[in-house]
């Protein structure tokens, strides 16, 4: 019986999707398992999707509670009964964030923080002791750990499900969720310190299935053995719940052990298992980790496996030549995706950049310089500087006021508890900066909003803003590694508003934008090419990975459109202030040196220290923006004790000795 597939473009989320194969009634095989006997057991799309809905009701009764609270999963569990809890987080509303049963209770403790999450689900029974670790350790930490459903809470006509089964529909939304909306967290292997959460949007996870080649694997084979993948994982995941409900394919399981009352742990997955559980649910593939393949190699198992019509490996690299030896005895073997960021770095993804791309850069065709220029009172520059009470905002500040270059300062912030000179002023004493400088009459404070086309200023400031400025530093972004791009989108939509006061200036072909974007922007590049060129990047897929660093991106081209004189600087970690060491106490290292201190002892590494002091980056911005050429010519002229002339003046000597320059002129330019 085959499936009525739900449409992948984009029109259902993940609960819709859910409730399409209830409403179709699809009577597929979502499931496969046989025990021993080769009693064989099929879960219907229908079934698994009912059972999501029973589940959904067992974790928040009549949706009680706001909607995405994050839901931990850490548990021991047969993959029919883990995936079911997935999918009833996604109908009730509920955030799923499975973690690996595996982990120190130290490290869920990290996971669990990080996105917010106060409530965990477990198998007391196997994971007690980890439980009460987690809950003694962060005991000031509000926690709620509760035993996950009984197998015959949700399945109650196991494999036997029709539609006149009792059954109630969980409720609905009140209000409607986007496909960018979070719809579960993933997390790293910690292979280089605490595990990180990775989040994923509806759109990463739906859109992923419709990818030419998901489909095609699935065609090709619509049954395959994932069973002894890790329930928990980013493989996990996209082979026994995405793939049967979003491509309508058959998961084939081992067989449960829970029974309807009762948990147990399940079978440790082995490669001579695999193969024999495969070989039972009569599977048209398999997925494989290497580290099973690499004892595949008995003519009998090789035998099976070139039946297939697919082996498909994921995870490390596979050796090559057990690769090739598989291969060349038959096997149609091939890999597929790596790590947690599954479906960060598809098609999808990249196409919602290009498009918030597309939607900023409208306008700019029409060419600067139309504007009637309208005569200067002063040589020095008017900057207009965007986040000026932050760590590297701060500095750069300082430098600008005392810059003798700098006539004006415009410091544009958002409206906060204080004023922005209160703000400003504890800042610069926190950082150990010179206080005197804010009483300078170069100072000018604004709070506005830079996603208004005004930025939230009196029309008369804004005027002002758009006939006088000659630089504009951009240095306001959230810092969130976490959120998707669409989160960003009132960034980016500020430095629109930014190109087009720049871009209605009377001076707009010679104002200087300046962006602080980040090494995010280009976290894809292969290094094996060398460094990343300091040029814009027009591959999107660079930057695919975090919402922060695509947002820093779509920024970068929006800016390389506009027509401006714009330069972006790629930064990467800043640390604390030479002066006196202050580094925000919430990121990342000094949290680390918080817990060193509470467990009196540091950690050694290899890694090697690649930061950088927000004076040095500060400064770097600063000259960028007002060192002027024949500053740097003067100086050099006044050294030889050359004269500085006119540039026409020097390209006319240029072209006439061009054509008279004797040996010793070639020797010293050559």
């Amino acid at each position: 019986m085959y499936a009525v597939l739900p449409p992948l473009d984009g029109s259902l989320n993940l609960r819709q999707i859910v409730d399409f194969h209830i409403i179709h009634g699809n009577r597929s095989a979502a499931y496969s398992f046989s025990d021993q006997d080769e009693n064989m057991t099929e879960i219907s799309h229908f079934e698994f999707c009912r059972a999501a809905h029973r589940v959904a009701h067992l974790l928040r009764s009549q949706r009680r509670g706001p909607d995405g609270q994050v839901l931990a999963i850490v548990a021991v569990t047969d993959v029919l009964l883990y995936q079911t809890i997935v999918a009833g987080c996604f109908v009730a509303g509920l955030i799923p964030f499975p973690i690996s049963d595996r982990s120190a209770a130290d490290t869920i403790f990290h996971l669990l923080n990080n996105v917010g999450s106060h409530r965990v689900l477990t198998t007391k029974g196997s994971l007690g002791r980890l439980m009460d670790a987690l809950a003694t350790d962060n005991a000031a930490y509000e926690l709620s750990v509760e035993e996950i459903p009984l197998l015959g809470q949700i399945y109650p006509h196991l494999g036997h499900e029709t539609p006149e089964s009792p059954f109630v529909l969980y409720p609905g939304p009140t209000t409607s969720i986007s496909l960018d909306h979070v719809a579960m967290y993933l997390h790293s292997s910690g292979s280089t310190g605490f595990p990180k959460s990775v989040l994923l949007t509806h759109n990463n996870l739906v859109l992923q299935a419709a990818l030419e080649g998901i489909s095609q694997r699935v065609e090709m084979s619509p049954r395959l053995a994932v069973g002894h993948l890790p329930a928990c994982h980013a493989m996990g995941i996209t082979t026994q719940i995405l793939f049967p409900i979003l491509n309508g394919g058959t998961a084939c399981l081992y067989p449960l052990v829970s029974t309807t009352t009762k948990y147990i742990t399940p079978t440790v997955p082995n490669a001579q298992n695999a193969i024999e559980n495969a070989q039972r649910t009569k599977a048209k593939g398999i997925m494989v980790v290497p580290a099973f393949a690499l004892h595949w190699q008995s003519p009998e198992t090789i035998a099976y496996l070139k039946t297939l019509e697919l082996v498909a490996y994921t995870g490390v690299s596979l050796a090559s030549r057990v690769c090739d030896s598989l291969f060349n005895q038959g096997v149609n073997i091939v890999p597929i995706y790596r790590g947690p960021e599954i479906g960060a770095a598809t098609g999808a993804r990249i196409a919602a950049v290009e498009e918030m791309i597309a939607k900023y850069s409208v306008g700019f065709e029409k060419p600067l310089g139309l504007y009637k220029k309208r005569p200067r009172s002063s040589t020095g520059h008017v900057v207009i500087l965007i986040g000026s009470t932050g760590g590297l905002g701060s500095h750069i500040l300082e430098i600008l006021l005392s810059h003798t270059a700098i006539e004006r300062v415009y410091a544009f912030n958002r409206p906060g508890k204080t004023s922005v000179s209160v703000r400003q002023r504890e800042a610069f004493v926190k950082r150990a900066l010179d206080t005197t400088l804010l009483a300078s009459e170069k100072l000018i404070y604004l709070e506005g909003d830079s996603t208004k086309a005004d930025l939230g200023l009196p029309a008369e400031v804004w005027m002002t803003l758009r006939d006088t400025a000659t630089v504009i530093i951009h240095n306001a972004w959230t810092v969130n590694f976490n959120k998707p791009l669409i989160s960003f989108e009132p960034h980016v939509k500020g430095v629109r508003n930014l190109i087009d006061l720049a871009r209605q200036s009377p001076e707009a072909s010679g104002i200087r934008f300046f962006f602080a974007s980040s090494i995010t922007s280009a976290q894809n590049w292969d290094q094996r090419l060398g460094s990343v060129p300091e040029q814009l990047q027009l591959d999107a897929s660079l930057a695919i990975g975090s919402g922060y660093g695509e947002s820093k991106y779509v920024a970068e081209r929006i800016l390389g459109a506009s027509g401006l004189q714009a330069t972006s600087f790629r930064i990467g970690q800043i640390c604390g202030s030479v002066r006196n060491g202050a580094w925000s106490t919430t990121e990342w290292f000094p949290s680390v040196v918080k817990i060193c201190i509470a467990l009196r002892s540091f950690p050694s590494h290899p890694a090697v220290v690649a930061w950088l002091p927000p004076q040095a980056i500060s400064r770097t911005i600063v000259d960028a923006a007002v060192i002027a050429w024949d500053f740097v010519m003067s100086t050099m002229a006044s050294t030889l004790q050359f004269p500085l002339i006119p540039s026409a003046e020097w390209l006319q000597q240029l072209q006439h000795k061009s054509g008279r320059a004797t040996d010793k002129d070639m020797g010293i330019v050559g």
